[in-house]
């Protein structure tokens, strides 16, 4: 009797250990199913003609990669390319305006916070004259070709950055963590570097053919 006492006791706790993890699992597919929802809504609103609505699709967003690490780097990655796609290409000799839209400055707020660890920003040839980066975190960014002249970077994190081609002439970089970052072919005319890091920058020869700038 005690052994078909034990034997029930086990199939309820396993019937019960069956009926939470299948909860579990609803539950789970529900809450994916929420946050598609929601990423659906918020890249819908990033093409819609009003400038505020755009704004908010992007703090949605910005609340998703908050909540779901999974989706994190794809919110990095579709909030950089609308600012690549939003500005004008940083072609040399291409005057675009003083400082970015508010849309695309909106973007380049969120981007500036690490929303995806190990998922680098890409801001290739855009064109930033002016962007108020400052403090921003943009490790690993790819900013070839960008056009940053002019841009408050004072205190960014731009450790092993691409600034190859980059126009950086007149940006504030007072100490800003320039440590390994390639900045072959960049224009650093009348760029502030003061109490930045910049070792490393020259290694490999990636600051070859830069003039102007204090390497140590």
């Amino acid at each position: 009797m005690a052994l078909l006492v034990s034997l029930a006791t086990l199939a309820a706790a396993g019937a019960a250990l069956v009926t939470v993890r299948q909860a579990a699992g609803e539950q789970r597919l529900t809450r994916d199913g929420q946050v598609t929802d929601r990423y659906t809504a918020a890249v819908t609103n990033l093409g819609d003609t009003a400038e505020e609505v755009r704004i908010g699709g992007m703090y949605a967003l910005q609340r998703i990669a908050q909540d779901s690490t999974r989706d994190a780097p794809t919110v990095v990655q579709v909030l950089s390319a609308y600012v690549r796609s939003h500005t004008p290409e940083a072609k040399k000799g291409v005057t675009g305006p003083d400082q970015p839209a508010n849309d695309v400055a909106a973007a380049l707020t969120i981007l500036a916070a690490p929303l995806a660890k190990g998922v680098p920003v890409d801001l290739h040839g855009a064109y930033l004259h002016g962007a108020h980066l400052h403090r921003a975190y943009l490790h690993r960014a790819e900013l070839s070709g960008a056009n940053l002249s002019g841009a408050e970077l004072s205190g960014a994190t731009l450790s092993g950055a691409d600034l190859s081609g980059a126009d950086l002439s007149s940006a504030n970089l007072r100490g800003a963590d320039l440590s390994g970052s390639y900045v072959f072919g960049a224009d650093v005319q009348d760029t502030d570097v003061t109490d930045a890091d910049l070792s490393g920058v020259d290694q490999n020869g990636h600051a070859y053919g830069v003039t102007g700038w204090p390497l140590p």
